[in-house]
């Protein structure tokens, strides 16, 4: 599971498929689309909803 910033600032958590890695790149197979943006690493208590802010 992963958490994908959506236009408005905010959060959701989504299920993705992996699927290969090639040293630091992993393929994603579901669950994300071209251009969206994952929150690499999410502070504890993130949940879907919360906004983030600034970065």
């Amino acid at each position: 599971m992963a958490f994908v910033l959506a236009a408005d600032g905010r959060v959701e958590m989504r299920v993705l498929r992996l699927g290969d890695q090639q040293g630091d790149n992993i393929a994603v197979l579901s669950g994300l689309k071209t251009g969206e943006q994952v929150v690499a690493n999410p502070a504890p208590g993130l949940k879907s909803g919360d906004r983030l802010s600034g970065g």
